[in-house]
């Protein structure tokens, strides 16, 4: 019985001392076309879903590799929280322009918290954006266009493979209808 109870007493000790912090978070671009010299807002958002409150935290985005992206002014890429209560979440947005197009990979922000006010820092990554696709304007342009003008000219063409088949296929029922159509070797 005095077991049990130690047992009993060390696991509640455990369940008070685990009502820590846990940071998810996620790295997000707000939109959906990324095109060369025109800025996209970045959102990197942290969840606490843990049971405490996480102290001192810092986000920094060092992944925007400077030959293919300009930054939207200086330390853009880092913040600073004093305080992330459990269930919770915060949101730091900056705004990126590339200078080239192509496909770039991208990082994780990295983040840096405290489990509690006096503890050592912990770390955790963000998800990423993976490969980005930067297109040229005229490749968005070229995308997002109507193609009315290449639907017209399907269906001229695709009505000129098939009009002189109907037509023949035509003159051959009325041949038939009529008695005038005889079959090869008749």
């Amino acid at each position: 019985m005095k077991s049990f109870f130690i047992l009993c007493l060390l696991a509640l000790i455990g369940v008070i001392a685990a009502e820590e912090p846990n940071l998810i978070a996620f790295k997000e671009l707000d939109g959906r076309d990324v095109i060369h010299n025109t800025p996209f807002r970045i959102n990197v958002t942290i969840y606490n879903v843990g049971e405490g409150a996480a102290f001192d935290v810092s986000v920094t985005d060092d992944s925007w590799v400077s030959s293919h992206f300009r930054l939207g002014g200086t330390n853009v890429t880092n913040a600073k929280f004093d305080r992330i209560p459990a269930a919770s979440n915060v949101t730091y947005s900056y705004t990126v322009t590339p200078i080239e197009a192509g496909d770039v990979f991208t990082g994780a922000a990295k983040i840096l918290y405290r489990p509690g006010p006096k503890s050592n820092f912990r770390i955790v990554r963000s998800s990423t954006l993976g490969l980005l696709p930067v297109e040229t304007v005229a490749a968005a342009a070229k995308r997002t266009a109507s193609h009315i003008v290449d639907y017209i000219l399907f269906l001229v063409l695709a009505a000129l493979a098939v009009l002189p088949a109907g037509y023949i296929y035509q003159q051959t029922e009325l041949q038939i209808q009529s008695g005038r159509y005889r079959a090869k070797g008749e």
